[in-house]
């Protein structure tokens, strides 16, 4: 009888209080190799480390962060790597496959309660769905007869994978690599949404493997979450003052009547330095000619230009003296002056920037493929980071995709693009509501939307307050747009007709 107690003892210290063991989730965090966003993973692995060890289960959770288990560049894809993933994290107790970003906040008890209900045998992946609420280019258009009805995983929020779904997902790209099958893929050999993508994939493997809803992965803070999607900061308390950041602006001589008024209205007004380059001299914007003639895609040729162009007169000109960033914009883009500064303070001004939204191309493979910052979010570098760009780099032709051909440089230099979900290549209505932030940073796009409602809903009354704290700083220039900060007719009518179609996004 004593013996059975303490056997019976012994089980019941040795069983878990939360329905499983600590080692039998593998946790793999997206995370980036800049100083700021590693701060940010590392924070979140010593968290769930520290809740671990109130468990008291005698287990140690098994926590990687992407960027320093996977030595390629094309980690951030997910696709490219599941091989990797069953070899190097997966062990012989684990359960399942926890995807996370380095914002994602987590319970780790209540995670482990609520999976040790879930049934690992089966080929399952669990998560918040995401879907579209029309066909969008970023996804590829696809579904376009009916996007909603195709989720896909919102990865902030946490993915969890069952084993064999993994181990059949590998199956796959195993056999497709050895019996040369065509592998289900995304309609081009771009990388755009990574969470679409694996969808997708997953999908195509097996029309009847879709992503299982469960409450307790969150898009927001709430009682039932085991995890929920946390906003990107911005706020690191040392935003960047006005005078350090040079804004340039490509556009071209059909495009000054219809395009440049509206960014004279929106955010330009709020810039210190702002430069617009195009094909064509026109002073009563003004604009600085290039001499560069306008290509209708790609302009990898008057992009370079102008980084020269820039890069010389900070060299000359003495009121560019604190020039720290540059950003590199379309005529067609928005942009938060406000939500930029504060968050370019928080990275490492000895590190190299160039930073923006990242898309990759042709990630399968280890040779050719790269990963770049999209040219219509905007593209910000530093002023060491454009100088190796352009003592090093040439463009094919004119009309090279400059963008592609930018990062192409750069990974020749070993300089890496930093992604931030705050920058975008799209307009807003393209993205999924839950997926966009308020401290957003940028849209691209003007067709089909108005571009001064967007800005007004968006960024303009963030600007205007932190215009008026740059200006009592830097009263000493005497340029200083002092009007900017008077609500105009067309700010009034703005605001009495905010249309009720666009989606103010509160997280």
């Amino acid at each position: 009888m004593r013996k059975f107690v303490i056997i019976l003892l012994s089980f019941i210290l040795l069983t878990p209080t939360c329905g499983m063991f600590s080692d039998e989730i593998s946790f793999l965090v997206l995370s980036q190799k800049n100083k700021y966003h590693l701060g940010v993973a590392k924070q979140l692995k010593h968290t769930i480390i520290e809740q671990s060890l109130n468990l008291d289960d005698g287990t140690k959770p098994n926590i990687y962060l992407s960027h320093e288990v996977f030595e390629k560049s094309n980690s951030w894809a997910i696709v490219p790597i599941l091989i990797d993933i069953l070899n190097q994290l997966i062990t012989p107790q684990t359960k399942w496959l926890l995807l996370c970003e380095a914002n994602s906040v987590i319970n780790l008890r209540k995670l482990l309660q609520r999976l040790s209900e879930e049934d690992e045998k089966q080929a399952v992946y669990l998560g918040y769905p995401l879907y579209d609420r029309e066909a969008t280019i970023i996804h590829h258009f696809a579904f376009f007869r009916n996007p909603s009805e195709f989720k896909y995983p919102f990865l902030k929020a946490g993915v969890a994978f069952s084993i064999p779904l993994l181990n059949r997902l590998v199956d796959r790209l195993l056999l497709s690599s050895t019996k040369h099958i065509v592998l289900p893929k995304a309609p081009t050999d771009f990388t755009i949404d990574p969470a679409h993508e694996l969808a997708l994939f997953i999908w195509n493997v097996d029309k009847n493997l879709i992503l299982k809803p469960v409450p307790y992965l969150c898009s927001h803070h709430g009682p039932e979450c085991a995890i929920y999607a946390r906003e990107e900061n911005i706020f690191c308390g040392n935003p960047i003052s006005l005078d350090k950041v040079l804004f340039a602006v490509k556009t071209c001589e059909k495009y000054h009547k219809e395009r440049l008024p509206l960014l004279l209205q929106t955010w330009a007004r709020f810039t210190i330095h702002l430069r617009i380059f195009s094909d064509a001299l026109d002073e009563t914007i003004p604009t600085i000619a290039t001499g560069v003639l306008n290509t209708e895609h790609g302009h990898c040729e008057k992009s370079m230009k102008i980084l020269r162009m820039v890069l010389e007169e900070i060299q000359r000109n003495s009121t560019l003296k604190n020039i720290e960033f540059i950003v590199l914009a379309d005529d067609d883009t928005l942009l938060s002056i406000s939500s930029l500064s504060e968050y370019l303070g928080c990275f490492d001004k000895r590190e190299y920037i160039y930073l923006g939204e990242r898309y990759g191309y042709d990630l399968f493979s280890d040779d050719s493929g790269y990963s770049y910052i999209t040219g219509g979010g905007g593209i910000v570098f530093d002023v060491k980071t454009i100088r190796k760009l352009v003592n090093s780099c040439s463009c094919a032709s004119p009309s090279s995709p400059d963008d592609m051909i930018i990062a192409s440089c750069l990974k020749s230099l070993e300089i890496e693009p930093i992604h931030s979900s705050l920058f975008h290549q799209a307009r807003s209505k393209d993205y999924a509501p839950e997926i966009l932030s308020r401290n957003a940073i940028s849209f691209h796009k003007f067709w089909q939307i108005d571009p001064l409602e967007i800005y007004e809903w968006w960024f303009r009354k963030r600007d205007e307050e932190y215009y008026e704290l740059n200006k009592q700083v830097l009263s000493d220039y005497k340029y200083l747009k002092n009007s900017c900060v008077t609500p105009s007719t067309t700010n009034n009518k703005i605001e009495n007709k905010i249309s009720h179609n666009v989606k103010h996004v509160e997280l």
